[in-house]
């Protein structure tokens, strides 16, 4: 009896507490709703066009990024958008690039109005917007994609205040654009050695390594590689990483050039009066001067007819004034197969001017500019590498100024030497040995003339045809620089100008970049 009494106590124990949990609070209480964003649109400006509540925003580097937002608020319906708080976050998906960070804070400001200068890639772009009041923070989630606008254009090599800076043309779109400094803009990580030094050249190398693509920099701070996707730098990126031996201490190379820009790995490497050779291929890595021959080192001028793979390229032997041969993966040089029937393969003169590549188009002929130390009388000489076969030698005669030069370059199309005198471009025709006053550039100095042939995607066969000529003034002024693609004419006839480039450095060097990336 007395356990059938405790359970019926319990039981009704229980429907007390049961009816107590379902009893309602009649009290009088305060309600106070949140102030919340209850919608929110965006406007992109992209070139003067509004994209109105874009949900993904894709974006060139470098380029700028505006996106104005319209607030509404529940409750707030005249706003005072100065009394909340805001802030643009980006968090990028996939691999960082070296010293980049997962996450950062663009901007903290109600429109985001900015140069983008982010590296290539997928971001979520978070923004948030925070009353003080209540300390609700409400947020918008938006896909960016920051492309890469770097990969077909002209590199260029500038001489900035004494400073080495890579500038870039940009050719991807349907007009020009141009990037200046596009280590600092890519955020490349690239140490100040090697920035903050002479510049002395820069060069694209696309089958370069394992036929992988690299661009070079060249100054006196040092030489290093980029990856030409997003120019990022790492430690091993630099020379003598792929030297053999030991490097010396504040090392840097004077030249560096591909035997072939289409298809093959090997190099030349030039310091001082030293060559060397680099073949992956053949596991030959920049170890020992090939400026010898029979043992004996000869000092090298610093010019070389590059034969391509597998064929023979011509140096001038400064010790004893004579061309000589070098067949790549060879670690020494050779005298030329056979005498000359035009002039003496050792001429006994200086060399000026050596084009760099044997040229197809005059069946792999090398042509080179030669002064008499005794009679300061200039030669123009021309033969082919492979056979030794002279094919033209005369004085350069009614050429003014030449011996002031301090640029030439050689057509690849017609029998014309180009070279510039401060700001006047002379050409010199070797069969009617004319020679006449081509053009004179507004600026003071022309910086650089030359050809190129490294068989770029964009104006592939036409490109060739074009003489490239960078001009500058040194007024103090910032980014003055115009590189020049003129085409060449027939007849000794005017250049005709194919497009200028505007707003550059003071360019040394030029190459052009087709990664196709």
């Amino acid at each position: 009896v007395l356990n059938k009494n405790r359970s019926e106590l319990l039981t009704i124990l229980a429907l007390v507490l049961l009816l107590s949990s379902c009893y309602k609070d009649l009290g009088e209480y305060n309600y106070v709703n949140i102030n919340e964003v209850d919608s929110l649109s965006f406007i992109q400006h992209k070139g003067g066009v509004s994209v109105e509540k874009p949900g993904s925003v894709g974006i060139p580097m470098g380029d700028t990024i505006w996106l104005e937002t319209y607030l509404k608020f529940t409750i707030d319906s005249l706003p005072d958008y100065d009394k909340y708080e805001y802030e643009w976050v980006i968090y990028k998906d996939g691999d960082l690039s070296r010293g980049e960070e997962r996450s950062r804070t663009l901007a903290i400001t109600k429109d985001l109005h900015l140069v983008v200068n982010l590296s290539p890639g997928m971001y979520d772009l978070y923004y948030r917007v925070k009353d003080p009041g209540s300390k609700v923070i409400w947020s918008r989630k938006l896909s960016l994609t920051v492309t890469n606008p770097l990969g077909e254009g002209w590199l260029a090599m500038c001489d900035d205040k004494g400073s080495a800076r890579l500038d870039m043309v940009n050719l991807l779109g349907l007009n020009y654009r141009i990037y200046n400094d596009v280590t600092a803009l890519t955020g490349s990580a690239i140490p100040d050695k090697y920035t903050k030094a002479k510049a002395i050249g820069v060069h694209y190398l696309p089958y370069h390594e394992k036929g992988r693509p690299w661009v070079y920099l060249l100054s006196e701070g040092g030489t290093t590689r980029l990856n030409p996707i997003g120019f990022t730098w790492e430690e091993s990126y630099d020379i003598s990483y792929i030297m053999r031996g030991d490097c010396p201490a504040g090392f840097y190379a004077d030249d560096i050039m591909q035997l072939d820009p289409v298809a093959t790995y090997g190099t030349y490497m030039r310091k001082g009066t030293d060559v060397y050779n680099d073949d992956y291929a053949q596991s030959i890595s920049y170890d020992y001067p090939i400026n010898q021959i029979d043992g004996v080192a000869f000092e090298a001028a610093p010019y070389i007819a590059v034969g391509g793979s597998g064929k023979t390229s011509v140096l001038y032997d400064n010790t004893n004034k004579q061309f000589v041969m070098h067949r790549p993966g060879r670690d020494f040089c050779y005298a030329v197969p056979q005498a000359g029937s035009m002039f003496d393969f050792k001429t006994g003169k200086d060399l000026v001017y050596m084009d760099k590549q044997s040229n197809d188009v005059y069946n792999g002929q090398i042509t080179a500019v030669l002064k008499d130390p005794a009679t300061s009388k200039y030669y123009l000489g021309r033969f082919i590498p492979t056979s030794g076969v002279q094919t033209y030698y005369n004085e350069i005669i009614g050429s003014p100024n030449i011996a002031d030069a301090r640029h030439f370059a050689v057509s690849p199309t017609y029998p014309y030497l180009y070279y510039s005198v401060g700001n006047t471009l002379y050409r010199y025709d070797w069969v009617d040995r004319t020679a006449r006053i081509l053009m004179q550039f507004e600026q003071s100095n022309i910086t650089l003339l030359d050809f190129y042939d490294n068989s770029p995607k964009l104006y592939s066969t036409t490109l060739n045809e074009k003489l490239m000529i960078a001009t500058y003034n040194d007024d103090g002024e910032e980014n003055n620089g115009i590189l020049y693609s003129e085409k060449e004419m027939p007849r000794n006839e005017d250049l005709i100008e194919f497009v200028r480039y505007e707003g550059l450095g003071k360019v040394v060097s030029i190459d052009y970049l087709h990664s196709g990336i």
